[in-house]
């Protein structure tokens, strides 16, 4: 299964980091070292006790895409080709020209993969990071808990369609909502949109080298993802699972973005209309869980209650 483009997901985290950039004002100032990294910043909107708005969480949704699509190794990739390039059979001008791009934004303030994986793996728990660092360091809550939001998502939209009561399928879901916005509020930073606009154009640099048919048919093939499989091999992780977590959870938090204020107020009509009025959201969580691994009834021992 080839997973879908990431064209329209790029587009679409564009304009929400464009919304929050808009809402947060102009960029922060660096610190004296010039690192972004290491700014001297209190606690994001969204820290232990604070409040998650709608472009915080936006802007989280957006660095969830970016953890899930890390998972393809289609950044590590496009990095190694870009730092090789000068060693490819490339004849193709147009491809050599975004490869040149890609080698030359890596020069200037580039976040490598040891940093990516350590962002994404203190936000939620995924990536490749030492399983001996301590929760402060791992988030190892967010996954079970937004599984459980994807679970309590599709048995409400499930409910209101007649096979329950619509009322407690709103409260079902607003106490799974409210768990996971618990969790991601400690999370956020004062970098947080800096690091996600950054790996924003990041990755779309990344998808615009390795989707260049150019370059694609050095490995026989036509897409970006023909680019990894041909350097991965048998390598190659489910591209399918992590795409589909990427695009269906971006999806399901913006969502929940757009709606937070019935949530935080466990308003239960405004939840049944949210829930109601996306068609696609069932689907959306079914389609998490099933690249999860998880089934949408299914509750593992040991996840939060």
């Amino acid at each position: 299964m080839t997973p879908a483009p990431l064209a329209l997901s790029l587009d679409h985290i564009a304009r929400l980091l464009g919304r929050a950039r808009a809402v947060a004002g102009q960029p922060l100032a660096r610190s004296a070292s010039g690192d972004p990294f290491f700014l001297d910043l209190p606690a994001f909107d969204g820290g232990a006790g604070g409040i998650v708005t709608q472009a915080n969480l936006e802007v989280i949704g957006s660095l969830y895409f970016a953890a899930e699509v890390e998972g393809t190794y289609l950044p590590a990739v496009a990095e190694q080709l870009a730092e090789h390039r000068f060693g490819l059979n490339l004849t193709d001008r147009a491809a050599a020209e975004a490869l040149e791009t890609l080698a030359g934004a890596m020069r200037h303030e580039w976040v490598n993969r040891g940093l990516r994986n350590q962002i994404f793996a203190r936000t939620f728990g995924i990536g490749d990071a030492d399983p001996n660092l301590g929760d402060t360091v791992v988030n190892r809550e967010f996954e079970p808990r937004f599984a459980r939001l994807c679970s309590a998502l599709s048995a409400s939209a499930r409910d209101l369609q007649g096979w329950g009561a619509p009322s407690g399928a709103a409260m079902r879901a607003a106490v799974a909502a409210q768990a996971l916005l618990g969790n991601l509020g400690s999370r956020m930073q004062g970098n947080t949109l800096i690091v996600t606009e950054r790996l924003a154009h990041q990755l779309t640099l990344s998808v615009e080298a390795l989707n260049h048919p150019g370059l694609a048919s050095l490995f026989m093939g036509r897409t970006a993802w023909d680019v990894v499989r041909g350097v991965l091999g048998t390598d190659t992780p489910d591209l399918a699972a992590h795409v589909t977590r990427a695009q269906t959870g971006l999806r399901l938090v913006t969502w929940l973005a757009r709606h937070l204020a019935a949530v935080q107020a466990a308003d239960a009509q405004g939840i049944i209309d949210a829930i109601a009025g996306e068609a696609g959201l069932r689907g959306w969580a079914e389609m998490w869980l099933d690249a999860a691994g998880v089934a949408p009834a299914a509750q593992p021992g040991g996840w939060p209650q």
